[in-house]
């Protein structure tokens, strides 16, 4: 496999069908433990601020560019990626595959409202797969109970809405409670799945302008955008030397 080093973040150079027919389906189909992480100039940002979230996403058995800066950036270093890889479609083909072929998914995330909704959306348009659990990611939860529904239901899936950091800290915990599933942290797509949040029409996806149709929408993404400021200085301090840990 292929990989573009960006601030000592290994991202896999693929596209998205070659990803999942020649990865991702056949780990499915073999059951092997599998953890996920799509990066923006946000995660990776955060993993250079944050060490705790740097040592959960180095656990990750793939990183993928979930972000045009991530391929731009990965192209101003010499590397290739060929395209973006948005989580909330790799999110959809999975749905897709695991409907085909009978899988079980598990859900963790998002408000109670929220993943209610999703759920009984998902339930309406995807018959044949089986939700074995999901709980909300507010209200206090037993952890010692997810873990033993994770080990006892084996779900193939495990899709986690936390947002970053939280999510790729808690797929690091409880990916080392089982032998199977593949893990993958989605952000916000399950307020999408809702109905809540509307995505982008596609001519903005096409132009590689999602991001600004989101802060638009929501303003307090606003924020966000430090991230993506401190992305660009940093992808530029690689580029002419190294780039040291915090």
């Amino acid at each position: 496999m292929k990989i573009v080093n960006i601030l000592n973040i290994n991202i896999l150079s693929v596209t998205k069908a070659s990803f999942l027919e020649k990865i991702i389906y056949p780990r499915l189909k073999y059951q092997q433990l599998t953890h996920i992480v799509t990066a923006n100039p946000e995660v990776i940002v955060k993993t250079y601020d944050n060490e705790q979230y740097s040592q959960s996403i180095s656990t990750a058995d793939f990183i993928i560019a979930d972000g045009i800066g991530v391929v731009k950036g990965a192209r101003m270093l010499g590397g290739d990626i060929p395209e973006r890889i948005a989580g909330f479609d790799l999110m959809q083909d999975l749905l897709e595959y695991a409907n085909r072929n009978q899988l079980s998914c598990y859900f963790f995330g998002g408000s109670n409202i929220v993943i209610q909704e999703m759920i009984n959306k998902l339930s309406n348009r995807f018959n044949n797969i089986s939700v074995v659990g999901y709980h909300n990611g507010y209200d206090d939860i037993d952890e010692g109970l997810i873990s033993q529904e994770l080990r006892t239901k084996k779900p193939d899936l495990i899709f986690v809405g936390l947002g970053v950091p939280k999510q790729e800290d808690w797929i690091r915990i409880h990916k080392s409670k089982v032998n199977k599933g593949v893990f993958i942290g989605v952000g916000g797509s399950f307020d999408v799945l809702a109905g809540k949040v509307k995505r982008a029409p596609n001519l903005w996806i096409k132009l590689n302008l999602e991001w600004l149709y989101r802060v638009i929408k929501q303003p307090t993404r606003l924020r966000r955008l430090s991230s993506n400021f401190k992305f660009i200085f940093l992808i530029f301090r690689q580029k002419f030397q190294k780039v040291p840990k915090n």
